[in-house]
């Protein structure tokens, strides 16, 4: 979908440029942002109640999330011109405040950077195969690479088969893990959708393979045991398909640098929608305990975040997102 067109007034800008930031990829889609706006400052804050307490514990993923949002924000403000300055807050003590951004319109009329906006509404998270022959152009790994350190963060780029291997079964036994926990399994299940669902948020039967009808019964069904081999060994092959896989390393596993990594991740996903390259979230291999100490040595630091890239063999499937009225306080 390409970007709706930029509204004329600064008051409204502020909102389109929320707008964007809710493009942004969530966990289950649980899109736990809210926003606050006063004059020209974007106050962007943690939605705690959207949080995962079997699956996410710690709010990791939650944080994650508010980044990748924060990131968008960031980005859009950036595509119209607009000097941003952004101030984050001791987390967890602010509670839910993660950062302000302040943004200075140009004086004069400019062109927006359209690729950008683009890019914004256009990337999905794509969990097809990709084209494990088809390499990722060497500039465009080390734009990504740059990207990461900008952002104070490490990539590191796995082309190699064996690893790639290794990743893929900490994968499939991670998701295993997880999956054989009845407690998740009703968790996720409160964030399957209908197809017909106004909610806006969590995931329709269609985005999980349980279209139409049947996605009626879908919260039911995800929390049978006889799919979860099925499904881990999906995830584990859409691994194995991949010409590299990506691992972002922090240097502290805390709340900010969480956020962090959800913004440099947005921010190289972005760069990658421009390109062609499609970009998906794992997160059994970081979030499993027994997987993230296997992936800890295999990339040699703390793994914030491992994502697949590479030109896919399908379209990314769209999910439904909360308008701009349902995330302001």
């Amino acid at each position: 979908m390409k970007s709706p067109l930029v509204p004329k007034s600064h008051t409204e800008q502020l909102k389109y440029v929320i707008s964007c930031a809710v493009q942004a990829p969530s966990s289950h889609n649980t899109q736990p942002w809210k926003f606050s706006i006063e004059k020209n400052t974007i106050s962007v804050y943690a939605d705690l109640t959207r949080n995962l307490p079997t699956g996410d514990p710690n709010n990791r993923e939650l944080y994650i999330s508010v980044g990748t949002c924060l990131q968008n924000l960031i980005s859009a403000a950036q595509a119209l011109n607009c000097r941003v300055k952004v101030e984050y807050f001791s987390l967890p003590k602010s509670k839910e405040l993660v950062a302000t951004v302040e943004i200075i319109f140009p004086k004069t009329k400019t062109k927006p950077n359209k690729e950008i906006l683009d890019a914004i509404w256009e990337r999905r998270s794509n969990r097809t195969s990709y084209l494990p022959e088809k390499n990722i152009p060497q500039g465009v790994q080390q734009k990504i690479i740059k990207l990461a350190t900008d952002h104070e963060l490490k990539l590191n780029l796995i082309a190699d088969r064996t690893k790639i291997t290794a990743i893929s079964k900490m994968v499939k036994q991670g998701m295993i893990e997880f999956l054989w926990k009845p407690a998740f399994r009703k968790e996720l299940s409160r964030w399957i959708r209908h197809d017909w669902s106004k909610k806006g948020d969590g995931l329709p039967g269609y985005s999980i393979g349980l279209p139409g009808v049947i996605s009626l019964v879908a919260p039911v069904l995800v929390q049978s045991t006889a799919t979860i081999p099925v499904i881990a060994l999906t995830e584990a092959k859409a691994v194995e398909s991949c010409p590299v896989v990506g691992v972002l390393t922090i240097k502290k596993d805390i709340p900010l640098w969480w956020v962090k990594t959800g913004m440099t991740f947005e921010a190289i996903a972005l760069h990658l929608e421009t390109r062609g390259i499609s970009t998906s979230i794992l997160t059994a291999a970081v979030e499993c305990p027994s997987q993230n100490i296997k992936l800890r040595k295999l990339v040699s630091g703390v793994p914030g975040l491992f994502f697949r890239l590479g030109y896919s063999t399908g379209p990314g499937i769209s999910v439904p997102r909360r308008d701009g009225e349902n995330v302001l306080r």
